[in-house]
């Protein structure tokens, strides 16, 4: 199990009512379940986006990969490795990472959603990559400097 997604897009714009009280899901690569998974998310009430992972045995933060302004569109990317370790990168900027993280079985790829449903995106994606193959942290930073926004 390895991969990269590169992101870009818009955060939330005031096209409609955003949701209160939940964290809003970017992009999430999991099993088929919310119990073995890997995401890009914002928290509820902060203008931040980092990366997550949640196992049956527990769950681990990378920390806040940036910071986005409102309706600005941004770039974010995430590694993961087949050792459990997750690395987001925002803007290009140096990678924030986490290990720990689930291992095998991560099949499936959502964008703006978990498969709960529960944690909508609020915005809009405008270019999705995504290769079968994680990458160093150097050259993550590199590959979002191609992303268009």
């Amino acid at each position: 199990m390895n991969h990269i997604a590169t992101a870009s897009g818009n955060p939330p714009r005031e096209s409609r009512a955003a949701r209160v009280g939940i964290n809003a899901v970017l992009l999430q690569i999991d099993d088929g379940t919310d119990t073995n998974r890997v995401l890009i998310r914002n928290d509820f009430g902060a203008n931040n986006l980092g990366g997550v992972w949640f196992t049956s045995a527990g769950s681990g933060v990378t920390g806040f990969a940036g910071t986005f302004v409102a309706g600005t569109p941004f770039r974010i990317g995430a590694t993961i490795d087949g050792s459990g370790r997750i690395a987001v990168s925002f803007n290009g900027n140096a990678p924030v990472a986490a290990t720990g993280g689930p291992v095998s079985g991560l099949t499936r790829l959502r964008l703006g959603n978990t498969s709960s449903g529960g944690t909508s995106m609020f915005g809009e994606v405008g270019h999705v990559r995504v290769l079968p193959y994680a990458v160093s942290d150097a050259s993550l930073q590199a590959l979002l400097s191609g992303v268009p926004v």
